[in-house]
């Protein structure tokens, strides 16, 4: 990934004069530096398991037994959410600034960051970058693909079937036929042959 994200970040700040970092250590003080890493959040509301025990785990009362999805549930973000950005050498922690918010990252993101260290020792960011989709090249002249019919040589083939959106639960009539429908052709018992033959290579 860190390869990847070192190119989408050269393409996205190719015109400022910035350092690229290999370690979030070896970052200087007011340099503007690119450095990639994996954002965590410290997130004082967000639940843990821990929080349910006081000591002792036969204290029922010190689990919380509610079944409102609000008392359950709640909010695990706050403003005092703190966003950290970590690699292989270290982390460090990210300013909240116009141009980075906590509360527009999720933990486990795998980022390129461009700015610099304060004299705070935070990192103050001026943007950021994502790796984006993966690059696939041509495929070579000498390869082609055959056009051929759905059913054309289906002893030869296999099918992977993606869906989406199939609503289940819910009442409509048209939603309940369309999910019949596709039930019965997977398992074979439409009442066209060919589908049948064709649901037997998904």
């Amino acid at each position: 990934m860190k390869p990847v994200l070192r190119e989408s970040a050269g393409l996205r700040w190719k015109k400022r004069k910035c350092v690229y970092m290999e370690n979030i250590l070896d970052m200087k003080p007011n340099q503007l530096s690119c450095v990639i890493g994996t954002i965590f959040k410290e997130q004082s509301k967000k639940r843990n398991v821990f929080q349910n025990i006081e000591g002792v785990i036969e204290n029922v009362n010190a689990i919380e037994c509610s079944t409102d999805p609000e008392k359950i549930y709640g909010k695990f973000v706050s403003e005092n959410d703190l966003a950290v950005l970590e690699d292989a050498s270290g982390r460090i922690n990210i300013k909240e600034t116009e141009h980075f918010s906590p509360s527009n990252f999720t933990a486990g993101s795998i980022v390129a960051l461009l700015g610099y260290v304060d004299n705070a020792g935070l990192f103050a960011c001026e943007d950021h970058c994502f790796a984006g989709i993966l690059y696939r090249p041509e495929l070579p002249k000498h390869i082609s693909f055959k056009k051929q019919s759905l059913f054309e040589s289906l002893e030869n083939r296999k099918f992977v079937m993606f869906t989406s959106g199939l609503n289940f639960g819910s009442q409509d009539l048209e939603t309940i036929t369309c999910l019949k429908n596709l039930s019965q052709m997977l398992q074979g018992q439409s009442p066209n042959s060919q589908w049948n033959k064709l649901a037997s290579r998904v």
